[in-house]
């Protein structure tokens, strides 16, 4: 009895083969193996009869002779670049990860996540690509100019980087337009009839780059729009008593110091509503600013990104969107383009996607006008 059993065991566990399915089939192993990539070279009615066979004897490709053949692993590397609160785990990056994931099913190609909690170096890419373990590879918010960049574009072209600091030459980009996006944000303020706008911007010492690039925007689109722009109206400071790092909830604090820094001020010196450089600190800000204001009577709020947070606080946020599942879309819809035709015009100016935001707009801001303003000596009104 053990004998038969052991016997037994051996069949179902048999790697099942071409030449196993050509055998039952009666035709010879070449012709198995057109027929299982659908080759229209082989009859119909014998293709079907060998995909039967196939799939009575429980076959599987073998994943590695087929890579090596195709020279093609059929899968997508993601690396996420180490930053203060980064990794797939989180909102910024699990939203640009539904869009990738969503495309490379479509796509048929599967993922590879190179960089889980964001805390691994670039030459991780390096050695995944060299080794060909991945056919490309999409970098989240890579820092473009890194050595290890470099050393990537000895090995391939097939990298997409969404949402770099600024793009590399050799690469092409997803980007998000952060310029237009304040630009929407202060119109929207401006239309609402508010003058005295002001700016929560970052309190780490070494600001994210998002930050740093949408408090210089607001400040070019304030002067464009002749809006009157009082220094102590853009909070970005750092508390040397209580100095902030990456480890920090930094956001979160942000907020409610700037909401503090804010309340300070005497009514007819304090802006009358507040962007926000993301969402996340708008509502911290929010929460903090209602426990002595009528929102938004008495101060509006608007910010950036139009992230799940928007609706966790009352009122809802109005927030200007960013794209993110759509930029992982495209990201992966350009990359798989670039690997099935290597012929894809390559030139400087189609290596960059700008992605546009869109105004959300909820209850967070409203007219200038549920509460008396003294203005500004010699301000318009």
């Amino acid at each position: 009895m053990p004998l038969i059993y052991t016997c037994r065991l051996n069949i179902m566990t048999k790697n099942i083969t071409i030449k196993d399915i050509a055998l039952q089939v009666g035709v010879s192993h070449v012709t198995v193996s057109h027929a299982l990539r659908n080759s229209p070279i082989v009859k119909e009615q014998t293709r079907q009869r060998i995909h039967e066979v196939a799939q009575e004897l429980g076959y599987q490709p073998n994943f590695a002779a087929r890579s090596l053949i195709n020279r093609s692993t059929k899968a997508l590397g993601i690396y996420v670049a180490p930053r203060p609160w980064s990794g797939l785990g989180n909102t910024y990056e699990n939203r640009i990860l539904r869009g990738i994931e969503q495309a490379a099913k479509q796509a048929q190609y599967d993922l590879m996540l190179i960089n889980l909690t964001g805390d691994e170096s670039g030459e991780v890419c390096v050695q995944k690509l060299a080794q060909r373990r991945v056919d490309g590879m999409m970098l989240i918010s890579p820092e473009a100019q890194a050595p290890w960049v470099t050393e990537l574009a000895k090995y391939t072209r097939n990298v997409v980087m969404i949402d770099p600091v600024c793009p590399n030459p050799h690469f092409k980009t997803v980007l998000f337009d952060n310029t237009l996006a304040v630009q929407l944000a202060v119109k929207h303020l401006h239309d609402l009839g508010h003058r005295r706008i002001g700016f929560l911007g970052s309190c780490l010492a070494s600001p994210t780059q998002d930050s740093i690039f949408r408090q210089e925007a607001f400040v070019q689109v304030a002067q464009e729009m002749g809006l009157k722009l009082d220094p102590a109206w853009i909070f970005h400071g750092s508390d040397p008593a209580k100095p902030l790092d990456g480890e920090d909830h930094y956001c979160q604090i942000e907020g409610i110091r700037g909401a503090r820094h804010m309340l300070q001020m005497p009514l007819d010196q304090r802006p009358t509503a507040l962007l926000a450089y993301n969402d996340l600190v708008a509502v911290h800000a929010m929460r903090h600013l209602a426990t002595q204001l009528s929102l938004p009577a008495q101060m509006s709020v608007v910010s950036i990104d139009d992230s799940d947070w928007c609706l966790l606080v009352e009122p809802h946020l109005t927030s200007v969107r960013h794209p993110l599942d759509q930029m992982g879309q495209v990201a992966v819809q350009w990359l798989v383009e670039h690997l099935i035709d290597k012929n894809i015009t390559d030139k400087a100016e189609n290596r960059v996607r700008l992605f546009k935001p869109e105004l959300v707009v909820r209850k967070s801001a409203t007219k200038l006008n549920g509460y008396e303003i003294k203005t500004i000596k010699g301000e318009k009104k």
